[in-house]
C-alpha cells in the first residue's frame, strides 16, 4: 500500500519523501558507529579548523581566505568532538553556509572490525542513495533548493562525505595544506550567455565600446566549432590533505586524499600508532599559488575572463 502511494506522488514529492526517510537512517547508523568506536577508547587525532563565520563570509569570498587557525584534538575528552565530524551536516547559526567545514584526522579501530566495516559500508550506501536522489534530473541550483527544502541549514557537501577506511598497515601520516585551481564548466550555449551578461559591466580598464568589441571576439571563438565545452578558471581552492605511507601486499605505497573527516585505520599490526606530522595553521603567505597550467587540449580564449576552450 505504501509503495503504491509513493508511485502516485509527483516526482519532486516522491524524491522529498525518499530523502526524508534516508536521513534518519544515516544519522541513526552513524550515531551507532560513533558509540561502538568510542567504547573501545581508541587512539585518535583530529584537527579542528576554524570555521568561516557569516560575518567574515563576504570578505573571504572577495579577497580569499588569508588565515585559518587549527586546534589539535588529542585528549581523551575530545574523542567525541572528532568522531562527531562524521555527522556534522549542519552549519551553526553564526557559521557561513558558503564554506564547508573540515575536521581531518584518524582513529585506530582494533575491535569489532567486521561489524564496524559492515556499518560503514551501510552508511556509505545510504549516502549514495541520498546523493543520487538529490541529483536526479536537477542542476546544481535545483539541488541546492531541493535539499534545503528538505533539511534547512544542511551543508550538502558535508552530507555527501563518505567515511573512509584503511585496511592496510599505516606507518606514517602527513597532514598538509594545498591550494588547487577549481574550474567551472560551461556548455557552449551557457558560455555565450555568460559572456553576453558581462557586456553590460565593462571593467575600469576598458571603455564600453572596447569591452563589447573584445567580448564579441570571445563569443566568436566560443562558437567557432573548435571546442566541445568551455572552462572558467577559478581562484585557488584551499584544501587540507592527508597522506598515508602504508604497507599493501608487502610493498610500501603512498596514498593522498582530501582531508575532510577522520579516516578509520583498521589494519594496524600490533595496534601500532603511525608516526604523523600535525596540521599547522593556514597562512596564505606560506603557499605558492601558481597560475593554473593549461593542457595541450585547451586554449585560453579570454585572459581577462579566464575562459578556456576545451578542444
Amino acid at each position: 500500500m505504501t509503495k503504491e502511494k509513493t508511485k502516485q506522488l509527483p516526482d519532486n514529492e516522491g524524491d522529498l519523501l525518499t530523502v526524508t526517510q534516508l536521513m534518519p537512517d544515516i544519522v541513526a547508523q552513524t550515531t551507532l558507529l560513533i558509540d561502538m568506536i568510542s567504547k573501545q577508547n581508541p587512539y585518535f587525532v583530529g584537527y579542528n579548523i576554524e570555521r568561516i563565520s557569516k560575518e567574515k563570509e563576504k570578505n573571504c569570498i572577495v579577497e580569499g581566505i588569508k588565515h585559518l587557525s587549527v586546534r589539535p584534538l588529542t585528549h581523551w575528552s575530545e574523542l567525541h568532538s572528532v568522531l562527531n565530524a562524521w555527522k556534522d551536516f549542519y552549519a551553526p547559526l553564526t557559521g557561513s553556509t558558503m564554506f564547508v567545514h573540515r575536521l581531518p584526522g584518524f582513529v585506530i579501530v582494533n575491535e569489532d572490525k567486521e561489524t564496524v566495516l559492515a556499518l560503514v559500508t551501510s552508511i556509505n550506501t545510504l549516502k549514495d542513495d541520498l546523493a543520487n536522489t538529490i541529483r536526479h534530473n536537477r542542476d546544481k541550483h535545483q539541488r541546492h533548493e531541493f535539499i534545503h527544502r528538505a533539511f534547512s541549514g544542511v551543508m550538502t557537501e558535508q552530507l555527501y562525505r563518505k567515511i573512509q577506511i584503511k585496511t592496510d598497515h599505516v606507518n606514517n601520516v602527513w597532514f598538509n595544506w594545498v591550494s588547487r585551481p577549481v574550474p567551472q564548466m560551461y556548455s557552449l550555449d551557457d558560455a555565450v550567455l555568460y559572456v553576453e551578461k558581462k557586456k553590460s559591466v565593462p571593467p575600469i580598464e576598458f571603455s564600453a565600446t572596447e569591452w563589447q568589441a573584445r567580448l564579441n571576439i570571445t563569443i566568436s571563438k566560443i562558437t567557432s566549432g573548435r571546442y566541445k565545452k568551455i572552462q572558467k578558471l577559478k581562484q585557488f581552492r584551499l584544501l587540507p590533505t592527508i597522506e598515508f605511507n602504508l604497507i599493501k601486499d608487502g610493498e610500501k605505497k603512498r596514498n593522498k586524499h582530501n582531508a575532510t573527516i577522520p579516516f578509520i585505520l583498521m589494519g594496524q599490526e600490533n595496534n601500532a600508532v603511525p608516526k604523523f606530522t600535525p596540521l599547522s595553521d593556514f597562512n596564505v603567505g606560506d603557499k605558492d599559488q601558481k597560475k593554473p597550467f593549461i593542457k595541450s587540449n585547451k586554449e585560453m580564449l579570454d585572459q581577462f575572463l579566464q575562459l578556456v576552450g576545451v578542444k
